[in-house]
């Protein structure tokens, strides 16, 4: 899945901006990061809480062209999301690498400040959708 793009976009208007940031992976209400890079992130969660990470894998979605994109969680399932990327954030911030394998098809890794930056954009998803009720989208665009 070279060149795949990992989708993440929090419910409300499109006008709204999520959050303001530097970061290039925002656009709006959408977070918009190259499938791989999404991967080596998943897989270091996988590091702290294997579950949750199985989980946080769930939900990213996938690239079936059938498959539904809105994921409606309730309140205990986003908490449990949003606390492993703090965790995970705090981790990479910490640290500054990573323990976990990258994919294969990671062509690069990126400075841990723009890691630390994408786990904060995917948790706001997360957060804005477990404030307002409704569902988040995420999907895996090829």
């Amino acid at each position: 899945m070279a060149g795949a793009t990992q989708v993440f976009v929090a419910p409300g208007p499109d006008e709204d901006a999520l959050t303001v940031t530097d970061l290039p992976w925002l656009a709006g209400r959408a977070v918009v990061l190259p499938a791989p890079q999404w991967r080596l992130v998943v897989a270091e969660a996988a590091l702290l809480d294997p579950q949750s990470a199985a989980e946080l894998r769930r939900v990213s979605g996938d690239f079936a062209y059938d498959s539904d994109p809105d994921f409606s969680l309730d309140h205990e399932e986003l908490a449990a999301l949003v606390r492993l990327l703090t965790g995970l954030g705090a981790r990479l911030a910490e640290r500054r690498t990573f323990a976990a394998q990258p994919p294969e098809d990671l062509e690069f890794v990126l400075d841990v400040d723009d890691y630390v930056g994408i786990v904060e954009l995917v948790r706001l998803v997360f957060e804005e959708s477990d404030r307002t009720g409704l569902p988040f989208r995420a999907w895996v665009e090829v």
